[in-house]
């Protein structure tokens, strides 16, 4: 993605980052970054911890692709802690930006993907480490394939 433009006024960091010990200086933390990828069915956005906001990160992803849908979203959404309006106005734009998967990993926290499940129904499926998901072509219409490796066989 690039640096990802803050453009949502209800997105932040997500937590008390500072460049110096004493707590003085806010770190905007500019080097947050995405990976996408294009499908037949859409972006594919890959987030490790969304600490510029995952509506703005989706939205970057969009511009720098060119591409408006999004086939699915996975990765840390940094959204533990965050307060219900917060939890309100992304499960509202994730709505909004038709998104037909979304895959909430760690630094989401539970309240936030029970929320989210809740919103936005089958749509969400919480992942975990070891888990493999197919996305675009190779998963028919309204199929998710999701299984777990045995990682320790």
């Amino acid at each position: 993605t690039g640096p990802i433009d803050r453009r949502t006024d209800y997105e932040d960091t997500g937590g008390p980052f500072f460049l110096d010990a004493a707590g003085t200086r806010p770190d905007p933390i500019p080097d947050d970054l995405a990976l996408w990828m294009r499908t037949d069915r859409g972006l594919v956005v890959v987030v490790g911890c969304s600490h510029a906001g995952l509506i703005n990160t989706l939205d970057q992803a969009r511009r720098v692709s060119g591409e408006s849908r999004l086939h699915a979203v996975l990765g840390g959404f940094h959204l533990g802690g965050a307060a219900a309006e917060r939890l309100e106005r992304t499960a509202q734009a994730l709505e909004a930006l038709a998104v037909e998967q979304v895959v909430p990993c760690h630094c989401t926290g539970d309240v936030a993907v029970e929320f989210l499940r809740q919103a936005l129904g089958a749509r969400v499926v919480p992942g975990a480490a070891g888990a493999c998901y197919t996305f675009g072509s190779a998963a028919e219409d309204g199929e998710r394939e999701t299984h777990s490796r045995g990682w320790n066989r």
